[in-house]
């Protein structure tokens, strides 16, 4: 039987479970996948890419077009880079977190390349503490809260 049958078969003598429980559960058989298609990816095996390219790529598409502003072109673009360095790279792949973590590794560092590549400033956020309404809003709120003695001891 695999890991995988022991850990179902298993899963009758657990139910019902806590939330925890079933998180565990469902994080070792998660761990368990990902090292059975790394092995499978490293002897070679071409339907274990074809797995892997379509599990993998519409997730770290999306984790990429976040972080490039929505460059869908650029996405796509970052997203095979990441999965042709992280196939040439996966004998380093130790198990140690999710397949998908150990990729979004990758995809940070080329995000990184690509938005400096591309001249790409931060994304400037306004504080809207600092329009003059919220501003005076807040203001008020302060000073209401310094009249009541009960809102000034939570201070």
């Amino acid at each position: 039987m695999t890991h995988a049958g022991e850990l179902a078969k298993d899963l009758q003598a657990w139910v019902p479970l806590t939330v925890t429980e079933w998180l565990r559960f469902v994080r070792t058989v998660q761990e368990y996948a990902d090292r059975k298609l790394v092995a499978r990816l490293l002897e070679g095996d071409g339907q274990s890419f074809d797995v892997f390219f379509n599990s993998y790529y519409p997730r770290i598409y999306r984790f990429a077009l976040m972080r490039l502003d929505y460059d869908h072109d650029l996405a796509e673009d970052t997203a095979q880079i990441v999965l042709c360095q992280a196939i040439s790279k996966m004998s380093t792949y130790r198990g140690e977190a999710p397949l998908f973590s150990w990729l979004c590794t990758f995809c940070r560092h080329e995000v990184s390349k690509q938005r400096k590549a591309r001249g790409y400033s931060p994304t400037k956020v306004p504080l809207t503490e600092d329009e003059p309404a919220v501003k005076s809003a807040l203001e008020s709120l302060l000073s209401a809260s310094n009249a009541d003695p009960g809102v000034a001891a939570y201070q």
